[in-house]
């Protein structure tokens, strides 16, 4: 049931082995504590292990080389909880772990019972005042949180909440006030290009100021009570930013944009789904609201916007009570009131940026203008850049990093993809692209459509190109754009050309990077798709389950493993207890139909994944078993455990997929690839009941 998904191990450090489990590790300040806390274990020469049942935030335990293992353990299913006490005993024996700290409740449950069965100190952090329900019917099982041999309570409101409720003696109470990492939201440290690049990619006006609530859409985070707040304002010079995801709650956002645009506030308030760069929000917008109608436990957006330099409006419960001092470093206002955050919003407009709180003296507004002057203006030579991909699939995918250094390395510029129109949507997303073309791909019996495309490239402005598809066709443009735009790629003649004689034998990633390398740009980065995402409620099932892609390219079926062979691995993914789920277009339903037919429990999705919903089931999933397809290319790198399958008709020495978890196997006929090296493959890197890496 479990399994490390990480690859290192945390630098062979023979230090004490403390293990935190949590149920994700999505976005949040429960995440962002474990991750810091792991860092600093680290750093003081212990073994950091998390347990969890993943998320984009694993690749930070990745960078520092802490152990991330998977385990169903955010289900509150009592069976599943039950069953992840074995697996966890048995993490706990292997790394002999010295000390268990849960901070939720349902994995709270399983790491008491785990801990207690292998001697091992029990420590909790109660992260919140949880809701007890009608009667206190909840209680007890919110109880699991004050049941540790420490209790960690994150603010004397926390401290008073679980004495009360609980019953908690205070000796086994510590109060450690939750903080933030001075390194990384420290103003100074925040340079201006990150804030151009968010500006840009925002799309921020530089003559309105900025008010944000940073959070995740959910009813008690307060962004209804701050929209009525801003119509009761009845003013339009200024921007609202609520900053957050949904997690799922499609019902709760389409809500706020209803009421945004009922009141007629469309040019007022933004919706921005999350932010990977918040110490470069801070700095971009002027105060930071707290609405929370329930109190906080601590509140850390209170903090960090603190040490950001930004004043705060805060509502006056909670752990804001002991982080605010009003009328200096911020406004305290009646939980749930918008008149008086109405009130409170229109104070902070109008009071003069000289005399607003701004701890430690730190940059104004004006700096914030002058960011967002030289996004609109440009600073250097180069102002706009065509970045040409055309396609297929998984070469858009891979293109993502270079896309990323282009974006880093021109941070002031305007970043234009030229590409076809199934990846169009997926560009437009993209935060490191302004503006997408499609490309009709015009026939050379079509000198209209040529023309065409030859006028717009002429006319776009652009002063260099990077043509990350280096094809033919792609390189035929360099003589459609015309003289003195530089170009990066292999067409005859061009600035930048990739002069390497082993081009063609370089696997894609390590190719563009090269090319890139002789275009002046020494780093490119491993591509990252955090922000593709999408609500999957109505398509995932229970976890565990296993991604299944058996199409491919209809005119290279020996590029396909036989659909009978993934009937028998549904099968025996069914026997195991994982859910098989089968992905692809409607051209491949019949190769779909045979896998479930073959398996009476199997979930075929048959045209119903995009790419944001394959990347999302992805990153939710035990693993996935594939031909070399697109999909596994952006399964890999979203980071699901992936296994994928080759036939002689392509070499993973130059297309294999990456990411975190992948394991290839090729043979010279898949016909002749058996169910059970698949199956080992994916026992060894994925997350199946029962099998551990």
């Amino acid at each position: 049931m479990a399994n490390e998904s990480i690859s290192r191990d945390a630098g062979g450090q023979a230090g004490p082995a403390v293990l935190q489990i949590l149920p994700r590790l999505e976005t949040g300040g429960v995440e962002r504590g474990t991750i810091e806390i792991a860092e600093a274990l680290r750093n003081a020469g212990a073994r950091p292990i998390v347990v969890s049942a993943g998320g984009p935030m694993e690749r930070e335990l990745d960078r520092m080389g802490a152990i991330h293992i998977r385990m169903p353990v955010a289900s509150k299913n009592p069976l599943t909880i039950w069953r992840n006490v074995d697996a966890l005993v048995d993490v706990i024996k292997r790394y002999d772990v010295k000390l268990v700290h849960a901070r939720s409740r349902a994995p709270a449950w399983t790491a008491r019972a785990a801990a207690r069965r292998c001697g091992v100190p029990f420590v909790t952090t109660f992260h919140g005042a949880y809701n007890r329900g009608p009667f206190g019917i909840k209680t007890p099982y919110n109880a699991i949180m004050a049941a540790g041999d420490r209790v960690i309570a994150i603010s004397n409101f926390i401290a008073r909440h679980i004495q009360e409720h609980y019953r908690v003696p205070q000796e086994r109470i510590r109060i450690i006030p939750r903080g933030v990492d001075l390194n990384r939201f420290d103003p100074a440290r925040v340079s201006p290009e990150r804030m151009i690049a968010l500006a840009t990619q925002w799309r921020l006006r530089e003559d309105l100021p900025v008010v944000m609530l940073p959070g995740r859409l959910t009813r008690w985070k307060g962004q209804m009570v701050v929209i009525e707040a801003l119509a009761r304002l009845g003013r339009q010079d200024l921007i609202c930013l609520l900053v957050g995801s949904d997690q799922g709650r499609a019902r709760y956002r389409a809500q706020l944009e209803a009421a945004v645009a009922a009141k007629g506030l469309q040019g007022v308030v933004h919706i921005v789904n999350g932010c990977n760069d918040m110490a470069a929000a801070y700095l971009l917008t002027d105060w930071v609201i707290s609405a929370s109608t329930d109190p906080e436990a601590f509140g850390r957006v209170v903090v960090e916007a603190q040490a950001m330099g930004r004043p705060v409006i805060a509502t006056r419960h909670g752990g804001a009570l002991e982080t605010v001092i009003p009328g200096e470093t911020g406004w305290l206002v009646a939980p749930g009131d918008p008149g008086e955050m109405a009130a409170a919003i229109g104070n902070a407009i109008d009071t003069p940026p000289d005399v607003r709180a701004h701890p430690r003296g730190l940059r104004r507004t004006a700096g914030r203008r002058r960011a967002l002057g030289r996004a609109r203006g440009g600073r250097g030579v180069v102002t706009r850049i065509l970045v040409i991909k055309l396609g297929a699939l998984g070469d858009v995918v891979l293109a993502f990093g270079p896309v990323a250094a282009i974006r880093r390395h021109h941070p002031d510029a305007e970043i234009t993809v030229l590409t076809t129109k199934p990846y169009a949507a997926m560009f437009e997303a993209c935060p490191d692209v302004d503006a997408v073309w499609v490309d009709s791909r015009p026939k050379w019996t079509q000198p209209g459509a040529w023309l065409a495309l030859r006028r717009r490239l002429r006319q776009g402005g652009f002063s260099r190109v990077y043509d990350l598809q280096t094809s033919d066709r792609s390189s035929g443009y360099f003589r459609l754009i015309g003289g003195g735009v530089e170009w990066s790629g292999i067409a005859a003649g061009c600035s930048h050309p990739h002069a390497n004689p082993n081009r063609d034998r370089m696997h894609t990633v390590e190719r563009q990077a090269d090319q890139l390398r002789m275009a002046g740009i020494a780093e490119v980065p491993f591509p990252d798709v955090a922000w593709l995402d999408a609500d999957v409620s109505g398509l995932a099932p229970a976890p565990p389950f296993v991604l299944l892609v058996p199409g491919g390219a209809a005119h290279r079926p020996a590029k396909r493993w036989p659909a009978e062979a993934y009937g028998e691995l549904a099968r025996r993914l069914v026997a195991a207890g994982v859910t098989p789920v089968v992905l692809g277009t409607a051209a491949e339903a019949q190769a779909i139909e045979t896998v479930a037919a073959a398996a009476p429990g199997t979930l075929a999705l048959t045209g119903r994944t995009g790419f944001a919903e394959i990347a999302a089931l992805g990153r939710r999933a035990a693993g996935a078993v594939g031909n070399d397809t697109g999909p596994m290319h952006l399964l890999a790198v979203a980071g699901c455990p992936s296994v994928a399958v080759y036939g002689s008709e392509s070499d993973p020495a130059l297309c294999a997929q990456r990411g975190p978890a992948v394991g290839i196997l090729r043979v010279a006929d898949l016909a002749g690839l058996s169910v059970d090296a698949v199956w080992n493959k994916l026992a060894e890197i994925g997350d199946l009941p029962g099998h551990k890496s």
